[in-house]
């Protein structure tokens, strides 16, 4: 029961008692003070009326015409006259008033009959003897009529009551605007303890209220401590991830880390069909060290990655690494002119090297190969070394151009638009099924990522993603893939996740269409889990908060997919109530075998529960991986080696 109830009910009961104490100690007084005024006028017109009879001559009609016009002049209940012997010359009496019963029955006497049973009026007549001469004539016994009494009574005790309803109503009314105002700093409080429940850790303002105060700035310890702690076990986690994952020297992923990258990005269906992969390698390493000696050469090294890394960060899917002492790798999906590529990242190191020749040139040639999704990495590393073992015999800063891609299925953007476009208007959009499953293998959700029917066959989402992103029509095929959903999680009522674009994310319309979509199928939504890419989240961190905060009450479960390499900037979407984390594949590939990274993994899910996130690891294929992972404290899987269980198959509300 809210206080603002318990108020009213207090307010209640205390004005129902101060009304009954008021009415009883009213009542009794003014009854006893009516009583005694209605004696007293009996007493009184008894004897002025017994003394005018005395004087006067006792002829029967005219003691019969005084007595009728004094109980007709004066509202009397009785006046009766007898003689010595006690039986009656005159009487007048009230019609209808025969007895108690009715004049409690009795509607004109002012007051309800239950009032009047409730509260009687007993006044003594008043009696007085009536002389003729010196003897008596008779006796007078004048009654009072109560009718008036009575009305005073009940006039007087109406508006008691009308005063204390009205009393009770103000107090109710005043004491509900007080406690609000008092408690006003507890919706606050209330606020944040929801927010904190929810993985949002705010702050609030401290009230004027002492007891208040105290309570909001335990709550505020509370969260910023919180919030704190996650915010350094996410920057050593990060620190560990960079030690174990990345190349001291130059920052880069190590070798292991980067050929697990390279893995993801040709086996993914999803990944872009093709890509450019640029080696590069600083020629005779150890003479350089020698001649510049060992601090500077590797600021010069540091200076490189430097480079390459910033080309790698203008391609939203690209990767870099250092996979030998002399070797630098940039592997660039969806890039279909490595000619353009490596003449650019060439210019810009050798701008670099051209500092450091004081001493002689330093050679850095360059290979460029491209490579078509599902190819194997072995082969595509092959080719790509072999390429550079020939721009390393050219000598110097020779580039080496390796290219055997399948050529685009367009030839210019206008023909990808049309066939983009026309793929929208026939509902071409289809989504695909991966189940995400828990550690026991119950479904979690379905991943349906997005599928085109596009030259005359379903394509996966690498084959037309990077052409949509160019021609900036990703909105709308996000926008194509949610209305998929929804009407998919309608036929056969189990969860379904998606996919949402970076482009998506930044686009106003895409978001109130979005959120009109899911206004009008509440029940569907609620069984729809949104994830967007760890990167295009915390790059457009503005726009993230905004979707979730707008979801979340809808009941649309929200997460990030790819989880890891920005890992440490975690902190920044504490207040924002994400549901789930998916990790990224090149942390799960071969887990079993690597213990770096079980160690970050491990981390990472103590960090994801602490807050109340699921912890979802992706690409997992084998036995090994699943069997590891679950001692990690992962929480479910996705992947071509995950399999639901035959009792969640049967499941239709998963």
């Amino acid at each position: 029961m809210s206080l603002i109830k318990q108020l009213w009910i207090a307010v209640a009961l205390l004005m129902t008692l101060a009304f009954a104490g008021s009415f009883i100690v009213s009542t009794l007084s003014a009854k006893h003070y009516l009583e005694q005024q209605l004696q007293l006028k009996n007493i009184d017109n008894a004897a002025s009326l017994a003394l005018s009879m005395s004087q006067m001559e006792k002829d029967p009609v005219t003691i019969e015409l005084l007595l009728a016009a004094q109980f007709d002049a004066g509202h009397y209940q009785r006046i009766r006259l007898t003689d010595p012997r006690g039986e009656v010359i005159q009487e007048r009496t009230h019609e209808g008033i025969a007895s108690r019963e009715r004049r409690v029955e009795e509607t004109n006497l002012g007051a309800p009959g239950w009032f009047v049973g409730l509260i009687p009026l007993s006044a003594e007549p008043g009696v007085a003897q009536v002389q003729d001469g010196w003897r008596q004539y008779g006796t007078l016994l004048v009654e009072s009529h109560s009718r008036f009494a009575y009305t005073a009574l009940w006039s007087g005790t109406l508006q008691l009551l009308q005063w204390f309803l009205l009393a009770a109503v103000g107090a109710g009314l005043l004491g509900t605007w007080v406690l609000k105002t008092i408690t006003r700093p507890l919706d606050s409080v209330v606020a944040q303890a929801e927010a904190i429940g929810n993985r949002r850790f705010i702050t609030s303002n401290e009230p004027r209220t002492l007891e208040f105060r105290s309570l909001a700035r335990a709550m505020n310890t509370l969260s910023a401590r919180v919030r704190t702690m996650l915010e350094k076990e996410a920057r050593q986690l990060e620190e560990y991830r960079r030690q174990t994952l990345h190349d001291k020297v130059t920052g880069l992923a190590n070798r292991d880390h980067f050929l697990n990258l390279l893995d993801t990005a040709l086996s993914s269906p999803d990944s872009a069909s093709t890509g450019t992969l640029l080696l590069m390698r600083v020629s005779d390493l150890a003479e350089v060290n020698r001649r510049l000696g060992h601090g500077t050469t590797d600021r010069l090294l540091a200076e490189l990655a430097g480079i390459i890394d910033s080309v790698a960060a203008d391609h939203p899917l690209a990767q870099s690494g250092r996979i030998k002492n002399s070797d630098f790798a940039l592997l660039l999906p969806g890039i279909h002119d490595p000619a353009g590529a490596a003449e650019r990242l060439s210019e810009r190191l050798h701008e670099l090297l051209d500092q450091y020749e004081a001493e002689g040139q330093i050679g850095l040639p360059l290979a460029a190969a491209t490579y078509n999704a599902g190819d194997e990495r072995g082969h595509l590393l092959a080719r790509a070394d072999g390429a550079l073992a020939v721009a390393e015999q050219r000598g110097g800063r020779a580039v080496e151009l390796l290219t055997d891609a399948r050529p685009p299925a367009h030839a210019n953007l206008e023909e990808w638009r049309d066939a983009l476009t026309r793929s929208l208007q026939s509902s071409g959009v289809e989504l695909g099924g991966y189940p995400v499953v828990d550690t026991e293998g119950q479904l979690l959700h379905q991943e349906a990522p997005a599928r085109m029917h596009l030259d005359g066959e379903l394509r996966n989402a690498g084959y037309f993603v990077p052409w949509a992103a160019r021609l900036g029509m990703m909105p709308a095929i996000d926008l194509a893939v949610a209305s998929s959903a929804l009407d998919r999680i309608e036929q056969d009522q189990k969860p379904l996740g998606i996919n949402l674009s970076a482009d998506a994310l930044r686009d106003a319309w895409f978001r109130s269409e979005l959120f009109r979509m899911l206004q009008d199928a509440p029940d569907e939504a609620r069984k729809l889990w949104i994830e967007l890419p760890e990167a295009a989240a915390l790059n457009h961190l503005a726009e993230f908060k905004a979707l979730c905060l707008a979801l979340h009450p809808i009941g649309c479960r929200m997460g990030l997919e790819h989880v890891g390499p920005e890992f440490a900037r975690i902190g920044e979407l504490h207040d924002l109530g994400l549901d789930y984390v998916k990790i990224d594949t090149s942390l799960i590939r071969d887990i079993d075998h690597n213990p770096g990274n079980q160690t970050f993994v491990r981390g990472l899910c103590t960090i994801t529960h602490s807050i109340g996130l699921i912890a979802i690891a992706e690409g997992v294929r084998t036995t090994g991986e699943q069997t590891t992972l679950s001692e990690l404290g992962v929480d479910g899987m996705t992947g071509p080696g995950v399999q639901v269980s035959a009792s969640s198959k049967g499941d239709k509300t998963a």
